[in-house]
C-alpha cells in the first residue's frame, strides 16, 4: 500500500501530465531533465525520453537563440522570471509561435512553461490583414482586464501613437480622461456579452467605435473593436448644422439690404470665407451690383462700402457665372488672369442666385476649395436667394398695400362727401328752385327750371360716381382676406333713416379693420328691435377702445390707435345718427369693441331703411 507522500507524487505527477501546457525542468547546464507529455508534443516529440538529456537549445534555431541569450536570460537571472512570446522549432524543423514563461530554481535550474498559440497568431494575422485593407478602418482586440492585445489598421496611421505602442495597454491609460469613464463602462458591457456603438474623439480625430464580444480565442481576446475615422464626415455635418442654424437668421430679417449682409456675414463666419460678396443684378444696365460685402472685403478691394465697387460688367468672371448659371471655382485668383480686382485675393467660389444675382465665397489663401466647401456654399446661396426674393416680395406687398390702403381710405372720404355734403347740397337747392318756378313766369320761369334740370344732372352723376366709387372700394377690400364678417338680422327691420345708414356701418366695420390686426379679426353685425328703438350693434374681436377715448373718436381728425387716417370714418357715423335722431355709443366686447347704434324705429308698410338692403349684405363679401 503506498504512503502519503507516494500518493501526493503521484497525485502531482498526474496533475503534471494533465496539463495543457507542455511543462518541463532543466538543470544549471540547461538540459531538460523532466517534463510532460504535453512538452514533448508541443515540439514534435512522440515522449518525454526522447527529449530529456538535451540541451534546450535544440528546440530554437540560432537566430531566436542569440534573442532569448542575450534579452531573455539576463532577465531571468535579475527578476527570477520572464514571460513573453517566442519562435520554437519543431523535431521536423517546422516552427511555430509559442508563449514562454521561465521561473529560476534555486540550484540553477529553470521551469520552463510552453504553450502553442498558433491558431491565435493565424487569427491575429488575419485580423490584421483585414483591418490593414479597410479603408479608413482599423480592427483591435481586448481581453478580460480592458487591456489592448492586438491593434492594426490604416485609420490609427494619423495618431501621433503607433499602434504596437497600444498593444498591452489598458483602455484606462488611452482613452482621455473626459471620456473614460463612458468608454470604460460600454467596453465592461462587452464582457457580458452585449455589444455596442459610439463616437470617441481622440487626439484630433473623430472615431466611430463598434464592440463585440468575442467567443474564438475567449481565453486571451474577450472582444473585438471595429473604429472607422468619421472625422471628415464629422466635420462636414458639424459644419452643415453650423450652416443651417446661422441660415435661420434669415427667416428673421425683413429688407433686402438687411438679408444680403446676414449672408456675407455667414460666409465669413460660418464658412471661414472672410472675402464675400453678394451682387445684384440690375437689368437696366446688364450688370452686377454690390449689394453687400464684409468687412475684410472693403479693406481687401480698397473701399469704404458696396456702393464704391464698380459694377460687373461685359466678360467680368462674376458675368460670366451669372449667365451660365453654375458653380464656379479660381483656387489663385491672382495668377488666373480672370481676376476683375487687383487686389489681395487668394482663392474665391462665385454661385450663382438664379434671376437675382450672384454670390462669391473668398478667401486670403489660395487652394481648391473641396467638394464639401462647394456643398455648403451653394446650400447657403439656395437659402439666400429664397430670403431675397422674400423680402423683395414683402417689400412690394408693404408698398402695395400702403398704396391700397391710402386709395381706399381716399375713396371712403371721397364717397362720404358726395353722398352726404353734395347729394344734400343738391337735394336742398332742387327743393328751392321747385319752390321758385310755382311762382314765376317767363324768362325766370325757363331760369328755375334749368336749376332743377341742372340739380338731376349733378344727382345723376354723383350717383354714377358713387356707383364706381362703390366698386372700387368692394374691390379695394380684398386688401383684407383674413376678415370674417358675420350678420345677424331679422328678416325685416325698419329704421327711421335713409340709404347712407350703409354706409354708417360701413365705415364702423371699415375702421374695425383699419386698427386692427386682420389675422383672425372678426366682425358681426346685429340687430334688435325694443318698442320704439332699434339697436343696431357692430362689434369685433380686435384690441378694443379705451373708456377715455370713446368719446373722442367720435371727433373729426381723432383717432383711436397709431394707423393714420383722415379721422372723418367716425365723425361721419357721429353725425349721420345724430341726423336720424339716434345715438351712438362704444361698449366693451371681451374681446373687442361694439359700436351700438340706437336708431328710432319705423312703423311697419313707412318710408325707412331696412337690413335687407345691399349695404350690409354686400360687405360680408369681405369674408
Amino acid at each position: 500500500m503506498p504512503t502519503v507522500s507516494e500518493s501526493r507524487a503521484e497525485a502531482l505527477e498526474t496533475a503534471v501530465e494533465s496539463l495543457a501546457e507542455g511543462l518541463a525542468v532543466l538543470d544549471d547546464e540547461g538540459r531538460y531533465v523532466e517534463m510532460n507529455g504535453a512538452h514533448a508534443d508541443v515540439y514534435g516529440y512522440e515522449e518525454p525520453d526522447d527529449l530529456v538529456g538535451e540541451h534546450w537549445s535544440v528546440c530554437y534555431d540560432d537566430d531566436e537563440l542569440e534573442r532569448l541569450d542575450s534579452a531573455v536570460m539576463p532577465t531571468v537571472e535579475e527578476a527570477g522570471e520572464w514571460h513573453g512570446e517566442a519562435v520554437g522549432r519543431r523535431k521536423d524543423g517546422s516552427h511555430f509561435p509559442q508563449e514562454l514563461s521561465l521561473t529560476a530554481l534555486d540550484d540553477g535550474g529553470l521551469v520552463c512553461v510552453v504553450r502553442d498559440v498558433s491558431e491565435r497568431v493565424e487569427t491575429e494575422t488575419l485580423y490584421r490583414t483585414v483591418a490593414e485593407n479597410i479603408p479608413g478602418g482599423a480592427v483591435f482586440l481586448f481581453d478580460d482586464e480592458l487591456r489592448y492585445t492586438l491593434v492594426a489598421g490604416r485609420a490609427f496611421r494619423s495618431l501621433d501613437v503607433t499602434t504596437d505602442e497600444l498593444e498591452g495597454r489598458a483602455i484606462q491609460e488611452v482613452i482621455p480622461e473626459d471620456q473614460r469613464e463612458a468608454v470604460e463602462a460600454r467596453y465592461e458591457s462587452v464582457l457580458e456579452g452585449e455589444s455596442s456603438q459610439f463616437e470617441l474623439e481622440f487626439e484630433g480625430r473623430v472615431f466611430d467605435i463598434s464592440l463585440h464580444p468575442l467567443d474564438m480565442l475567449h481565453e486571451v481576446h474577450a472582444g473585438i473593436g471595429i473604429a472607422q475615422d468619421i472625422t471628415e464626415r464629422h466635420r462636414r455635418e458639424e459644419g452643415l448644422r453650423a450652416l443651417h442654424e446661422a441660415s435661420r437668421q434669415l427667416t428673421y430679417v425683413d429688407t433686402v439690404e438687411e438679408t444680403a449682409r446676414v449672408t456675407v456675414d455667414i460666409a465669413d463666419e460660418v464658412l471661414d470665407c472672410p472675402l464675400s460678396t453678394l451682387w445684384r443684378y440690375d437689368a437696366a444696365t446688364d450688370s452686377l451690383r454690390a449689394l453687400s460685402i464684409t468687412d475684410a472685403s472693403a479693406d481687401v478691394l480698397g473701399v469704404e462700402a458696396e456702393a464704391d465697387l464698380r459694377p460687373l460688367t461685359g466678360d467680368d468672371l462674376g458675368m460670366e457665372v451669372f449667365r451660365e448659371g453654375s458653380t464656379r471655382s479660381v483656387a489663385d485668383y491672382q495668377a488666373s488672369g480672370v481676376g476683375t480686382f487687383d487686389a489681395a485675393i487668394g482663392s474665391v467660389l462665385e454661385v450663382p442666385l438664379g434671376d437675382y444675382g450672384l454670390l462669391a465665397f473668398g478667401r486670403h489663401e489660395t487652394g481648391e476649395f473641396t467638394d464639401a466647401d462647394r456643398r455648403r456654399a451653394e446650400t447657403l446661396g439656395a437659402n439666400a436667394q429664397a430670403a431675397l426674393e422674400s423680402a423683395e416680395n414683402r417689400r412690394l406687398l408693404r408698398e402695395r398695400t400702403d398704396e391700397l390702403e391710402t386709395r381706399t381710405t381716399q375713396m371712403e372720404f371721397i364717397n362720404s362727401i358726395l353722398r352726404h355734403d353734395v347729394l344734400n347740397g343738391m337735394t336742398v337747392i332742387r327743393s328751392r328752385a321747385a319752390f321758385l318756378e310755382e311762382d314765376l313766369e317767363g324768362r325766370q320761369y325757363d331760369h328755375a327750371e334749368t336749376i332743377l334740370r341742372w340739380c338731376d344732372d349733378i344727382t345723376a352723376f354723383v350717383e354714377r360716381v358713387q356707383a364706381v366709387l362703390n366698386a372700387e372700394v368692394a374691390r379695394l377690400s380684398q386688401t383684407y382676406p383674413d376678415v370674417t364678417f358675420e350678420v345677424d338680422l331679422p328678416t325685416t327691420v325698419v329704421v327711421g333713416a335713409d340709404e347712407l345708414l350703409a354706409d354708417v356701418v360701413g365705415n364702423i366695420a371699415t375702421n374695425a379693420i383699419e386698427h386692427n390686426d386682420v389675422a383672425g379679426l372678426t366682425v358681426r353685425v346685429s340687430a334688435e328691435r325694443h318698442d320704439d328703438v332699434v339697436q343696431l350693434r357692430i362689434a369685433d374681436n380686435g384690441q378694443g377702445v379705451a373708456p377715455e377715448h370713446r368719446e373722442s373718436v367720435f371727433r373729426r381728425g381723432e383717432s383711436h390707435a397709431k394707423t393714420a387716417g383722415s379721422g372723418f370714418g367716425l365723425f361721419f357715423v357721429d353725425a349721420m345718427v345724430d341726423a336720424y335722431g339716434g345715438e351712438v355709443r362704444i361698449e366693451d366686447n371681451d374681446p373687442g369693441a361694439a359700436f351700438v347704434l340706437e336708431l328710432p324705429a319705423a312703423a311697419e308698410g313707412t318710408d325707412g331703411w331696412t337690413g335687407e338692403a345691399s349695404g350690409i349684405g354686400g360687405r360680408n363679401d369681405r369674408d
